[in-house]
């Protein structure tokens, strides 16, 4: 290995740390602190995305094409890692015991709030420990991540998408 993969390391390190200075980042429970010091080292080797696993949601980001198939159902694209997602809409949720368990993408499902489209994702795969995209500060567990994304077109051209990560732990 040349210097420049350790200068790659090395930047992408030491970027993600500067990022968790920025205004409004929130605080790590002390009981963290130690995980959050260990990513700021080893964060690169333990990123999915550095390894060809999915980016998870959203870090992604918004999807590139929503598809509505039927009033039951939406198909979402993303261009990275070219990732499909299907979400239902208005389904009760199934028991963890009827469907295939945790994923990277987690479990959806949606419904409508007026003219806004609310999906909230639980049970992601316990590698999907960070939203934030420079992955270097992740301590979540995926297992018990809920996220809530929102949907709601502004005008003809301009969709306004927002999502809320909750992690009790």
């Amino acid at each position: 290995r040349g210097d420049g993969a350790v200068s790659f390391i090395n930047f992408e390190r030491d970027s993600g740390i500067a990022l968790r200075a920025a205004k409004n980042k929130p605080q790590y429970k002390p009981e963290h602190w130690e995980r959050v010091q260990y990513m700021d080292k080893y964060g690169n080797q333990e990123d999915p995305e550095m390894v060809c696993y999915p980016s998870g949601v959203p870090r992604m980001g918004p999807p590139n094409r929503i598809v509505q198939t039927s009033p039951k159902e939406f198909i979402f694209f993303y261009q990275r890692r070219n990732a499909v997602r299907v979400i239902p809409v208005d389904q009760p949720e199934r028991p963890y015991e009827e469907w295939e368990g945790i994923s990277w993408l987690g479990h959806a499902s949606a419904q409508w709030d007026g003219d806004t489209l609310v999906i909230e994702t639980t049970n992601f795969t316990d590698k999907t420990g960070s939203f934030d995209p420079t992955y270097t500060t992740s301590v979540g567990n995926g297992l018990t991540l809920h996220l809530t994304e929102r949907f709601r077109r502004l005008d003809n051209d301009t969709l306004l998408y927002e999502y809320t990560v909750d992690d009790p732990t």
